[in-house]
């Protein structure tokens, strides 16, 4: 049981962070802050980006960009998996590959805004992947009632 906590705060913590792309900070934090990676003023690594892989400014409006579709990947995939860890609605066979799948977009979006506010996020993401795929033997019977 205690495994099971542990690892919801994991993915609870994962989700938190792509999350943030939705809902970017305001005053004072306008550039985001560490548990807040995203504010309205924070930009793409790379200048040629803002267009079909991020958007122009924060929250993201108009036409889907890739950042915007694997924030709402990452975030929707979080919480399937702790649904899957717990066995409430979904499988809890899909817990690990929707962690995978969690884990990947948003290691995606946090590429695109790399900084050093996008560390924290990448390794949560890193733990994640880490855990399933190296772990999976004895995290298996994790999710059996």
């Amino acid at each position: 049981m205690l495994l099971k906590i542990g690892l919801t705060a994991l993915l609870i913590v994962g989700w938190h962070f792509p999350t943030t792309f939705f809902l970017p900070g305001g005053p004072p934090f306008e550039k985001g802050w560490l548990i807040w990676p995203f504010g309205r003023q924070t930009q793409p690594a790379i200048d040629a980006l803002p267009g079909v892989i991020a958007p122009n400014a924060l929250p993201a409006t108009g036409s889907p960009t890739i950042a915007l579709i694997a924030a709402g990947l990452a975030s929707f995939a979080f919480l399937v998996a702790i649904a899957g860890v717990w066995g409430f609605v979904v499988p809890p066979t899909w817990w690990q590959p929707m962690v995978l799948l969690a884990a990947a977009a948003s290691a995606v979006l946090f590429t695109i805004y790399f900084s050093p506010l996008a560390i924290v996020p990448l390794l949560i993401d890193a733990i994640a992947i880490w855990l399933v795929l190296s772990q999976s033997d004895g995290l298996t019977q994790l999710a059996t009632p």
